[in-house]
């Protein structure tokens, strides 16, 4: 069954790449075509029909096999995937769906994508944390955790997989760290799985996230608003515990966040 549906969006990618290079396709055309693809992908990746039990014969289990043909389909399906088109709002959301649940469940794999779909994802979950609303601002802050907690774990494995992926979110740390500090979100859904994904990126990239800070203190003249920001910073991260991802860690890091924020985002969203 995933043969045929991986078949079939093949022979859509040739079909429509021929199209395109005679005439423009219908948008709304195109719209239900990837809404059809990206509600199959999402189906057989997160189990609502297939049954992925794992190989007994110690193969790659069957849910490892499934996320490798979802990363073909998306593969397959990604150059087609325009801004104009997120615009259609079901289609946004399937999309965010699907791609924050592999980046959060198989990072490896979306790590061993050709080197323009990795980065369009990585600009996805971007997109999906600043223009998106709080659902899938939610689930991208949840993917980038997964994707931080797995290169954590393995960062004394130096290869090109969790090279690129370290590169990859660093430039998420900024994203995330302006997100937090300057942005109104919705707290109350959105606080904890921004405090989570900040304080593991923070994990991976304590150097850059110091950097931050200081270009973020540099632009400030006013000398208490200044010292201000100074003694919640350190405050936030103080130089005395011990960088980990562990559950205490997380939670002291919430609670510091929370802190840090209702002292002072006001100066901050004033700039």
């Amino acid at each position: 069954m995933q043969e045929i549906c991986v078949r079939l969006m093949e022979v859509y990618s040739k079909h429509s790449l021929g199209r395109l290079n005679r005439s423009v396709l219908a948008e709304e055309e195109t719209f239900l075509d990837l809404l059809i693809f990206m509600k199959i992908l999402t189906t057989i990746l997160t189990k609502e029909y297939f049954d992925f039990a794992s190989d007994e014969n110690g193969d790659l289990s069957s849910g490892q096999q499934s996320a490798n043909i979802v990363l073909y389909g998306l593969n397959i399906l990604l150059p087609f995937i325009t801004s104009e088109l997120l615009k259609f709002p079901e289609l946004n959301e399937e999309y965010f769906k699907l791609i924050t649940f592999v980046c959060e469940e198989h990072t490896e794999a979306i790590c061993q994508m050709p080197d323009n779909l990795f980065a369009n994802l990585i600009a996805s979950l971007e997109k999906g944390l600043k223009e998106c609303g709080t659902d899938i601002a939610k689930s991208t802050l949840e993917a980038l955790s997964g994707m931080a907690f797995d290169l954590f774990r393995n960062q004394t494995q130096k290869n090109s997989l969790t090279e690129r992926l370290s590169l990859a979110l660093k430039s998420m740390l900024k994203v995330v760290f302006n997100f937090v500090m300057f942005e109104t979100f919705d707290v109350v859904d959105l606080f904890i799985p921004a405090a989570d994904a900040l304080w593991l990126l923070i994990c991976c990239h304590q150097t850059d996230y110091t950097n931050l800070v200081q270009s973020l203190l540099a632009t400030q003249t006013d000398a208490v608003v200044h010292q201000r920001l100074v003694d919640s910073f350190n405050k936030l991260t103080p130089a005395d515990v011990k960088i980990s991802i562990d559950k205490t860690s997380k939670e002291r890091f919430r609670k510091n966040l929370d802190s840090l924020l209702a002292d002072v985002k006001g100066l901050l969203c004033v700039r």
